[in-house]
């Protein structure tokens, strides 16, 4: 069963995905080809949000 924290990983481009969760990446892909520039996105707004956080 694919992990929605595994399939963000994996959408985002990292190394800590299992077969199950690229599989379903690459099915939302298909649906939403927009998903991938969304995980990038949201990605951006975290570290932004940490950095902001940390630097307070």
């Amino acid at each position: 069963m694919p992990n929605a924290a595994r399939v963000y990983d994996y959408l985002i481009g990292g190394q800590n995905y299992h077969t199950v969760d690229r599989n379903h990446g690459e099915q939302m892909q298909a649906i939403a080809p927009q998903v991938l520039a969304t995980a990038s996105a949201h990605r951006s707004v975290a570290l932004r949000a940490v950095r902001t956080a940390a630097e307070a």
